[in-house]
């Protein structure tokens, strides 16, 4: 297994910095995140600084972790440990005369980047926050909800209304699906995603139950896919199926269930080895455990009332 230090510079425009690989080199020509091997005896820290000033002249100021990504090549495998630098001194340039570009989120192709690279991608998408609404008694309730938190919240929303029937929850949809593009973008639906609503979303969210009716991606790529999962078969499922991220819970003790069995940090880190997928932290946590989530592995934090 080789270990690699990879770093995600993004700019304060929310570019990304990326460099094209040597054409002899693995995976040649195709772009990717720059980084390299750590060394024996170096943190993974250390090995980012070093290999972000040896091929970009860039010292790092400021970093934190965003994933960990496992993959095998067949020749090789791979363990990048993925951080996000947000302050630097210097600016980039291609100490070994390689290419580079910044670019927008949205304009990174997968197809451009080693196999490898691509759950970073994935992981990029997302944001630290995902936020549930509240169960509400009717439809009026649950739009209101959702207008609230989609002007009060930065983060994704995920629209989840059990207890609403489906006429309730179709007048919900037809009302959010008049909300503006930027906003219904950020919107998951926690519904069938065979719903003919859907495609007018960011996505939709699978609860545990439905996880385990398809064998195959129901939504299409341009759509997120999330899952609820609470057992590590559950998210191997979530990844099989080409989810882009899941939840695990509970973490912690939550008002709504209390007594029941919690996952703990140490355990919630290691049911996510070995899975190329983000994952959320959730269950009685709010955006002060968000740094203690990414220490643990946690894409971000994902929760029902915190974030209102």
């Amino acid at each position: 297994m080789i270990h690699v230090a990879v770093g995600v510079i993004r700019s304060p425009d929310q570019r990304i910095l990326i460099s094209r690989r040597p054409p002899k080199a693995h995976q040649g020509d195709l772009w990717e995140f720059p980084g390299g091997k750590v060394e024996s005896g170096e943190t993974v820290q250390q090995a980012l600084h070093r290999e972000l000033s040896e091929e970009l002249d860039l010292q790092t100021v400021r970093t934190e972790p965003l994933c960990r990504v496992s993959h095998d090549y067949g020749d090789r495998r791979v363990l990048l440990d993925v951080w996000t630098v947000r302050e630097w001194r210097g600016t980039p340039r291609g100490m070994e005369d390689q290419p580079l570009r910044w670019v927008p989120v949205d304009e990174l192709d997968p197809q451009d980047f080693p196999v490898a690279n691509r759950p970073i991608i994935r992981c990029l998408r997302l944001h630290d926050l995902l936020a549930i609404t509240p169960a509400a008694d009717d439809a009026q309730q649950a739009l209101r909800q959702l207008r609230h938190l989609a002007a009060h919240h930065e983060g994704l929303i995920q629209l989840r209304q059990p207890a609403l029937d489906a006429d309730a929850m179709d007048r919900v949809l037809e009302a959010a699906s008049q909300l503006p593009g930027q906003v219904r973008r950020r919107i998951l639906l926690n519904i069938d995603p065979k719903h003919p609503l859907c495609s007018r979303f960011g996505g939709c969210h699978l609860n545990s139950r439905r996880l385990g009716e398809f064998r195959e991606r129901p939504v299409a790529e341009d759509l997120l896919l999330g899952a609820s999962c609470h057992t590590i078969e559950e998210l191997a499922m979530a990844m099989e199926l080409g989810a882009d991220y899941a939840t695990l819970s509970p973490v912690q003790e939550t008002a709504s269930h209390p007594g029941a069995v919690t996952l703990g940090w140490e355990r919630f880190a290691e049911m996510l080895k070995g899975m190329n997928l983000p994952v959320y932290a959730q269950g009685g946590l709010g955006r002060n455990e968000l740094d203690e989530a990414r220490r643990h592995g946690a894409r971000g934090v994902a929760g029902i009332r915190f974030l209102q």
